[in-house]
C-alpha cells in the first residue's frame, strides 16, 4: 500500500500536468507562477534552462557568452585580474577585483593557492595563461575576446565581469543561466529573460535553418519548473523591441 506521501506527490503531479495543460503561459504569467511559495526569509535565486536545437560537438555549435543583465544582477562575483602593467594592477584593485597581477598571480593560480571565480585579462597578460589553461579551461574561465573577457580599460572590465553572468550550452543542447532573486519581481525578471534570449538568438548558428530555440524552463532554488513556450518568449522580445522603439521616438 502506498504512503500518504506518495500519493500527494503524485496528485499534485497530476494536477500542474492538467493545469498546465489547458493553455500555454506568457512569460510575465510563467514568472509569476514560479514567484508563487517561494520562501519570504529567503531569497531565491530564479533560473532558466533553454533547450537549443544545437549540437555542441560541432565547431560553430558552440554557444558561450556573458551577460550582464539590464535589470539587476542575482549576485556580485569575485574577479581576478591577469595583467602586466604594474598601473593596471593597481586600478583593477580600486576597481573592485579580488586579485590582480601578472607572472605571481599566474604561479598562485597553478599552486591552488588562489581560487578564481571569474577571470578577466589585457592583451599583454594573454602569453601567461597558458600555464593556467588546466585549471581555468575546464571550468570555461579562460579570459577571451569573444566573450569580453579581455580588453585594455580594465576598469571597465572589472564592473563587467562582476556583474555579469556566464552561460553556455552543455552536451545536450541546454543553456542554465540565473536571471535574478525572487525580490526582483516579474518586470524585471521578464527584463532579464527577455536580455538573455536576444543575445542567444544573436549567436544561433548559420547551420541552424529549422527551429532554434525548442523549449524553456522557469524555476527558482527551492520550487518546481515551470514550462515557458517559446513563443511566448518570441512575444516578450517582441513587446520589448516595440518599447525600446517607442522610447527612442519621443
Amino acid at each position: 500500500m502506498q504512503s500518504f506521501r506518495v500519493w500527494w506527490r503524485r496528485t499534485r503531479a497530476r494536477h500542474a500536468t492538467t493545469k498546465s495543460a489547458k493553455r500555454p503561459l506568457t512569460l510575465h504569467e510563467a514568472i509569476y507562477e514560479c514567484l508563487q511559495g517561494a520562501r519570504k526569509h529567503w531569497d531565491e535565486t530564479v533560473d532558466i534552462c533553454v533547450r537549443l536545437n544545437v549540437d555542441p560537438r560541432r565547431a560553430d555549435h558552440q554557444i558561450r557568452g556573458m551577460l550582464s543583465y539590464p535589470a539587476g544582477t542575482p549576485r556580485i562575483a569575485n574577479v581576478t585580474v591577469f595583467t602586466t602593467v604594474a598601473a593596471a594592477v593597481k586600478e583593477a584593485l580600486e576597481a573592485g577585483a579580488a586579485h590582480a597581477g601578472g607572472a605571481d598571480l599566474v604561479e598562485a593560480v597553478r599552486g591552488d593557492s588562489v581560487e578564481v571565480e571569474r577571470a578577466v585579462a589585457t592583451p599583454d597578460a594573454l602569453p601567461l595563461l597558458s600555464r593556467v589553461a588546466r585549471q581555468l579551461g575546464p571550468r570555461g574561465l579562460m579570459p577571451s575576446p569573444k566573450t569580453g573577457t579581455v580588453g585594455e580599460d580594465v576598469r571597465e572590465l572589472v564592473h563587467f565581469a562582476r556583474v555579469a553572468v556566464p552561460f553556455h550550452a552543455d552536451p545536450a543542447g541546454q543553456v542554465h543561466a540565473p536571471v535574478g532573486k525572487v525580490s526582483f519581481g516579474v518586470p524585471r525578471l521578464a527584463q532579464n529573460v527577455c536580455a538573455l534570449m536576444e543575445r542567444l538568438l544573436q549567436l544561433r548558428p548559420e547551420s541552424v535553418r529549422k527551429k532554434y530555440v525548442m523549449a524553456a524552463v522557469l524555476s527558482r532554488t527551492q520550487g518546481p519548473g515551470v514550462a515557458v513556450a517559446p513563443r511566448a518568449l518570441t512575444e516578450a522580445l517582441l513587446e520589448m523591441e516595440m518599447q525600446r522603439q517607442a522610447a527612442a521616438n519621443e
